[in-house]
C-alpha cells in the first residue's frame, strides 16, 4: 500500500512539472517573439538612421533644416539606444529561463521514472500477495 501512495505522490508532482513547463515554455515564447519584434525594430532604426544620415549630408540647406535634422537624428538614435537596451536584457533573461525549463523537464521525468517504478513494485506485490492467498494445490495429477 505504501507502493500506490509514493506512486500516486509522484504522478502528483510530475504534473505539478508539467504545470510549470507549460507555464515556462510560454514564457519563453513569449520572450522570443518579443526579441524578434525588437530585433525587427533595431533593423528599421538602423535604416531609419541612415536615409536620415544620407538627406542630412545634402548641400544646400539651410541652418534651421540642419538643427532640426540634427534633432531628428538624435531622437533616432535615443530610441535605438532603448530598444538595444531592451534586446539585451532579453538576451540575458533567456539563458536563465532555458536553464530553468532543462532543469524542470530533468526533475519532471526523475518524478515519472520514481512513480512508474513505484506502480510496479505495487502491482508485483499485489500479485505475490494474491497468488499467496490463493489454495494451494495438491501435488496428485488427475
Amino acid at each position: 500500500m505504501e507502493e500506490v501512495r509514493k506512486s500516486r505522490l509522484f504522478k502528483n508532482l510530475s504534473r505539478r512539472d508539467q504545470m510549470e513547463l507549460s507555464k515556462l515554455s510560454a514564457q519563453l515564447k513569449n520572450m522570443q517573439e518579443e526579441m524578434a519584434s525588437l530585433k525587427e525594430l533595431l533593423e528599421q532604426l538602423e535604416e531609419l538612421r541612415a536615409t536620415h544620415h544620407a538627406k542630412a549630408t545634402a548641400t544646400g540647406i539651410d541652418a534651421t533644416q540642419l538643427q532640426t535634422d540634427r534633432w531628428y537624428l538624435t531622437r533616432i538614435e535615443e530610441e535605438a539606444e532603448m530598444v538595444q537596451g531592451r534586446y539585451d536584457f532579453m538576451v540575458a533573461e533567456l539563458a536563465p529561463l532555458k536553464a530553468k525549463i532543462l532543469a524542470v523537464s530533468y526533475h519532471k521525468k526523475r518524478t515519472e521514472e520514481k512513480a512508474e517504478e513505484f506502480a510496479v513494485s505495487a502491482r508485483e506485490k499485489k500479485f505475490d500477495k494474491d497468488l499467496s492467498s490463493l489454495p494451494a494445490r495438491s501435488g496428485t495429477k488427475r
